[in-house]
């Protein structure tokens, strides 16, 4: 979930069931805006977000997990803020592969 105090809508997902959501900060910080178009005037993507699609080109999702995406690809923003994981953290254990495809 990417949206500014994304941490706030799945503060209360149950650790007991079969759902894992990641935010990209907590519920008191907005995103950390990256990747300015000088034509358009608009930031195109936020650290989260861009964080993720540029590092899964790069990985082999037979081999990563999301564990290895979620600790160590995932910036800590100047701010403090971070992504935040709710829900059951052993799906983190899985490979990419389980859920996405390159």
């Amino acid at each position: 979930m990417d949206s500014d105090y994304s941490g706030s809508m799945f503060e209360e997902l149950p650790k007991d069931v079969d759902v894992f959501a990641l935010t990209s900060c907590h519920k008191y910080s907005k995103n950390t805006p990256t990747d300015y178009d000088d034509k358009l005037k608009v930031y195109l993507s936020d650290l989260f977000s861009s964080t993720w699609l540029k590092h899964l080109n790069t990985v082999d999702f037979t081999k990563d997990t999301f564990h290895e995406l979620v600790k160590s690809k995932q910036p800590t923003h100047t701010d403090g803020t971070c992504p935040c994981q709710f829900g059951d953290k052993d799906i983190t254990k899985c490979h990419l592969s389980e859920f996405l495809q390159k």
